[in-house]
């Protein structure tokens, strides 16, 4: 037997030493391709954290080269989808800086049209007045107090609450029309409302007229 067994241990030994070795280099092997793989995996991930924001910025990402193809395609995927985000968020910009520009060009051309109809009004001697629907208040020109026999000085300022108009300026028979014209014009949604409406006033001075 013991020859026998001898001569098995001196076939097989050295094969088998041979295996366990292929066996460590194919696990080093592993070890080192899964290292590669967690490492692109890894770069990925801190590069893709909050991607919206970087490519809003505009700054630029250096993306990562990885000999596996795999990892190279999805990596490619990304840059692709970024490159597509970024040019779409430059669009974005491009078209809010162009509306900025816009309605600033806009509102300078409200204020210059405001000043002209102010200076008209003044030059005709046309009474004035306009009502900030959110706020609950007019606001007059001095032609307004004008029809009203006073002047802004005497009732406190160029601005009051619509209570405070009707109280001062309009007949009390008529407060409940002037009323429910508010409640209209604080509860529609059109645009475009415009409503005409005549009624009689009080002038300081005790007179009645109409407007």
């Amino acid at each position: 037997v013991a020859p026998f067994q001898e001569m098995l241990y001196d076939r097989y030994s050295g094969k088998i030493i041979i295996l366990f070795l292929i066996l460590i280099v194919l696990l080093g092997l592993a070890a080192l391709l899964s290292r590669r793989v967690t490492f692109s995996v890894e770069q990925l991930r801190r590069l893709t954290s909050g991607l919206p924001a970087k490519l809003a910025s505009d700054e630029e990402i250096d993306w990562p080269e990885s000999g596996i193809q795999d990892a190279n395609q999805l990596i490619g995927n990304f840059r692709e989808m970024a490159d597509s985000l970024k040019t779409q968020f430059k669009e974005i910009k491009e078209i809010n800086e162009s509306l900025e520009r816009r309605i600033e060009e806009r509102t300078r051309e409200l204020e210059a049209s405001k000043d002209k109809l102010v200076s008209a009004a003044e030059m005709a001697n046309l009474g004035h007045w306009e009502f900030d629907v959110a706020n609950d208040i007019f606001t007059f020109n001095d032609q307004f107090y004008q029809i009203f026999h006073t002047t802004a000085e005497q009732v406190g300022g160029y601005t009051m609450s619509s209570g405070e108009y009707a109280r001062r300026f309009v007949h009390p028979d008529d407060g409940s029309v002037i009323s429910e014209e508010i409640r209209k014009a604080i509860e529609t949604t059109d645009p475009s409302f415009s409503r005409q409406l005549e009624h009689r006033m009080l002038r300081a001075d005790g007179t009645i007229g109409y407007i």
